[in-house]
């Protein structure tokens, strides 16, 4: 015991602090992440977990006291004073912590699990002190004989005329100040174990935001846009037939855990109409002799090698879809420009 009267009870409390503090960060990295990852929920729900962990793990670690204070008159455990001369009965005892054991490794591994069932309980064992007060009951453990030790030693010398008593099993309620290892405590950590294992998962799948078609430059995907709208001439008309910008993400190499991504997309100008044959063909005729598309073929590059794609449907409609590419999102308010001035030399949306 040290001379301010203080004895060292465990590390629990320090490790919930710290999970605490890791939850809270993860918390802030999950949060960015959701900006980054729109279409998918995967962030939203880390947070949700990073939130509830961290509140568990701060409520356990006020609850679970660092050291032991003996006063002149009272034990003070965390937010928990106990007068000396309160104190009726002092017991002692083993408690196995194998429930918890056997509850965090089964549904991780039968292999594990199936070694820790076939240990003997005693091996799990934990020594086990309750204090008991006429309102209250209050039980602590230990793994290590040396804090165990210190603090016994410390509550004898507090209180000398009190018999020890043995043979508690643990079963009768009590204020636990320190980790209780039992089956609930055992899935408890068995949550915290899965909470960490998705946080650096998600982690390392947000570190590769990389999109599957890197971003091409503006000017190489507006250039041919250009010069496609400058040579439009003699399309048949096509009044009133409607046209489509569509802006979707560009798929990312960890789509599966991030989703398409904000920050590269596609631009496309998507038409569909029902219109007179002849007119459909002669049109779909011209765009192709334009993109240099030969019949039977339906995707095609303008002026062979952009990076901008040109897709003419095999359908009884007026169907094509003329698309930029994975372009860098700042890009965006500029094509859609060029292809809105694109469509209207087709003579789109009259």
């Amino acid at each position: 015991m040290t001379e301010s009267g203080q004895v060292w009870l465990n590390s629990a409390g320090v490790r919930a602090w710290t999970v605490a503090g890791v939850a809270l960060t993860a918390a802030v990295w999950h949060g960015w992440a959701i900006t980054v990852t729109p279409e998918r929920p995967t962030f939203w729900v880390m947070v949700f977990a990073d939130l509830l962990v961290a509140g568990l793990a701060g409520w356990l670690a006020t609850w679970w006291p660092r050291t032991a204070v003996f006063g002149a008159d009272e034990l003070v455990l965390g937010a928990n004073r106990i007068r000396y001369d309160s104190i009726v009965a002092t017991r002692f005892g083993r408690v196995s912590a194998k429930p918890f054991w056997l509850a965090f490794w089964l549904p991780q591994s039968l292999v594990v699990g199936g070694l820790v069932a076939l240990r003997r309980s005693d091996a799990f064992d934990r020594r086990v002190l309750e204090i008991e007060t006429p309102g209250e009951r209050y039980r602590l453990r230990w793994r290590h004989q040396h804090p165990y030790e210190e603090f016994t030693a410390a509550l004898r010398d507090a209180r000398p005329d009190l018999d020890a008593q043995y043979g508690l099993d643990g079963r009768d309620r009590a204020l636990d100040l320190t980790p209780k290892l039992s089956a609930g405590g055992g899935f408890l950590a068995l949550g915290l174990s899965v909470w960490a294992l998705c946080t650096a998962l998600f982690g390392i799948a947000l570190l590769d935001r990389a999109t599957v078609q890197p971003p091409q430059p503006a000017e190489a995907v507006a250039a041919p846009i250009t010069a496609l709208t400058g040579r439009t001439t003699g399309y048949p008309e096509v009044p009133g037939v409607p046209f489509d910008l569509v802006t979707t993400g560009c798929a990312r190499e960890n789509d599966v855990f991030l989703g398409p991504s904000p920050e590269v997309v596609e631009i496309s100008l998507n038409v569909t109409a029902t219109v007179p044959q002849q007119v459909e063909e002669d049109f779909e005729a011209l765009l192709r002799r334009a993109v240099d598309l030969p019949e039977g073929r339906y995707v095609g590059r303008l002026e062979g090698s952009s990076p901008v794609a040109v897709i003419v449907a095999e359908d009884l409609r007026l169907s094509f879809r003329i698309s930029t590419g994975c372009v860098d999102a700042s890009a965006e308010p500029a094509l859609r420009e060029d292809l809105r001035a694109l469509a209207t030399a087709l003579g789109l949306g009259r």
